[in-house]
């Protein structure tokens, strides 16, 4: 048997403790002879027990093979995995095929195969219609998905179709050490070109008369490093502010508010490229 929300030893030590205590307290006035109390003491501590396993939430014991174990596909379709591959094809292209090839019937392994698309999310994906359209690639929320997705059933491992070029808030590595045991395939080659994204753009709803306006931008470079992300902003397609943004590191988001002034008698449009 195993749990959903087990605990370690030391919490369970802990909650023994306390539930023996709270048995015996319970009776510890109460007129009765030694042994009375003993058994009714004994009986309160196995229903505070019993308590304890089912706020663990015991799971079937049921392994990870045969025909009821199963095995999650998941295809990154962020934008990044619109870019060329190894032979020149965009990158979803090749994760689509493989996706294909896992999804067939096998006589090597009796499993049921289940193709997860995931971006921002995770979804059902339908191979005929998969694209790379999804604003970020989120492997640690995905991997936790999943797991949430399945909990309760025997899953054999997760295979993960993807560039790597993860933007999420969730630590892949954290995540995938928490679940089924993860197999992860990458999509594209070394040689691969370099991108830089504007990921996403907000400014204020509404502003007064004469007042400025906050235009946030966040921005991601990969294959540059540490390089400077130079972000401008453009008011009716013309620049009119530049700044120039550090990664920590290659790969990690750049974030930075620029302060506009609309004018009042006339609509303003106002974008963020990145200058290259």
């Amino acid at each position: 048997m195993t749990f959903a929300t087990p605990l370690p030893v030391w919490a369970l030590a802990l909650a023994a403790a306390a539930s023996a205590g709270v048995a015996w307290y319970a009776y510890r006035r109460v007129p009765l002879s030694s042994r009375q109390c003993a058994v009714l003491s004994l009986l309160r501590f196995a229903a505070l027990g019993w308590l304890i396993v089912c706020l663990m939430r015991p799971l079937a014991g049921a392994r990870p093979n045969g025909s009821d174990a199963i095995l999650p596909v998941l295809i990154d379709t962020s934008r990044s995995m619109a870019l060329p591959g190894v032979d020149g094809r965009p990158r979803i292209e090749e994760a689509r095929r493989i996706a294909s090839e896992l999804a067939r019937p096998s006589t090597g392994a009796d499993l049921r195969r289940d193709v997860l698309a995931f971006g921002d999310g995770v979804s059902d994906a339908d191979l005929t219609r998969l694209t790379a359209a999804q604003a970020r690639t989120r492997i640690g929320d995905a991997l936790q998905s999943v797991r949430e997705r399945y909990r309760g059933q025997p899953v054999a491992g997760i295979i993960l179709l993807s560039d790597g070029a993860d933007n999420g808030d969730i630590d892949p590595e954290r995540a995938a050490a928490d679940g089924p045991p993860v197999l992860a395939v990458g999509i594209g080659s070394r040689s691969s070109p370099r991108d830089r994204e504007v990921l996403a753009v907000t400014t204020a709803e509404t502003v007064l008369d004469g007042a400025t306006a906050d235009v946030s931008a966040t921005a991601v470079a990969h294959g540059y490093g540490t390089e400077p992300i130079e972000l401008r902003v453009l008011e009716n397609g013309k620049p009119i502010d530049v700044r120039s943004m550090t990664p920590a590191a290659d790969g990690a988001p750049v974030s930075t508010t620029f302060a506009v002034a609309p004018k009042r008698d006339t609509a303003s449009r106002w974008s963020v490229s990145i200058a290259r």
